[in-house]
C-alpha cells in the first residue's frame, strides 16, 4: 500500500501548526529593468495599501514563483516565503488586534526600524519618536504619487535630538545608483546623528523612491565613501 492512500493516513497521528508567521496579500509581482541598467528589479505590490512595494531578490523569485491572489509570508526566523491564497488562508486566521508594518521596505520608509529577527518594523509608538508634521503614526505612511515620498517621516523627539550626538550632522547624502545628491531637514540630519541606525531606508529626490540605507544600502554621505546608516 502506498504511503499516500488515505486509509493508511487515516491511521497516523495528526498534528496541527501552531506557528506565528507575518503575512500580506499580493497584488502584483513587479518586475523592472534596474535604475542602474544592469539586471532587473523584482518588487511585490499588496493589496493593503497602507504597505509599500516590498523589493525582493531574483533568487526569491525563482525559488518561490509568487503570483499575485497569493501571500508573502516572513516567518519568526525571518526566512521569507509564498503561499498560495488557499493553503494560507485555510492553514492561518489574522491574530485579533494585530496590525504589523512590514518593511517592504526591504524597508523603503525612512521611518522603519527592522528588527534584525523576524525583518519586521518594529513598534514605533514610543515618545521619543514623533512625526515632523504632527501627521498620526500609521497616516504618515500615504505615499504622494508624484513625488513619491511619505505624508509625513518619524523623528527622534525634539528632547531626544538634544542629547548627544554619535555622529556629524550632516543633511545631504548621494544615491549611488543614479549618482545624484538629495538635502534633508533638520530633524532628520540629526535624528540620523543622534541614532545612525534609526531608519531603513531614506528618499532619493532623482528617482523619486525610497531604497535602503546602511552597510549594504545605497546611499553615502554626500563628498564621502560614508554609508549613510552606519
Amino acid at each position: 500500500m502506498k504511503t499516500s492512500d488515505p486509509i493508511n493516513a487515516m491511521s497516523m497521528p495528526q498534528y496541527q501548526s501552531h506557528k506565528k508567521v507575518w503575512a500580506l496579500k499580493i497584488k502584483a509581482v513587479n518586475s523592472d529593468r534596474a535604475l542602474n541598467g544592469s539586471g532587473v528589479d523584482h518588487s511585490l505590490t499588496f493589496e493593503d495599501t497602507r504597505y509599500a512595494p516590498r523589493q525582493v531578490s531574483p533568487e526569491y523569485i525563482q525559488k518561490h514563483n509568487p503570483k499575485a491572489g497569493g501571500y508573502f509570508v516572513v516567518y519568526e526566523d525571518g526566512y521569507e516565503s509564498w503561499s498560495p491564497a488557499a493553503a494560507f488562508e485555510s492553514g492561518y486566521e489574522l491574530m485579533p488586534g494585530e496590525v504589523l508594518e512590514v518593511p517592504l521596505t526591504d524597508a523603503r520608509s525612512e521611518y522603519l526600524e527592522i528588527d534584525p529577527v523576524t525583518g519586521l518594523q518594529k513598534d514605533p509608538s514610543t515618545d521619543a519618536r514623533v512625526t515632523i508634521h504632527g501627521t498620526p503614526m500609521g497616516e504618515h505612511l500615504e505615499i504622494d504619487p508624484v513625488t513619491g515620498m511619505q505624508k509625513d517621516y518619524v523623528v527622534l523627539s525634539q528632547e531626544e535630538r538634544a542629547k548627544e550626538f554619535i555622529r556629524p550632522v550632516r543633511s545631504s547624502y548621494e544615491h549611488l545608483t543614479c549618482r545624484t545628491v538629495t538635502s534633508m531637514g533638520n530633524a532628520l540630519a540629526e535624528t540620523y546623528a543622534r541614532d545612525p541606525g534609526f531608519y531603513s531606508g531614506t528618499y532619493c529626490a532623482t528617482c523619486k523612491a525610497h531604497f535602503p540605507v546602511g552597510a549594504d544600502g545605497e546611499f553615502v554621505w554626500h563628498g564621502t565613501t560614508e554609508k549613510v546608516g552606519t
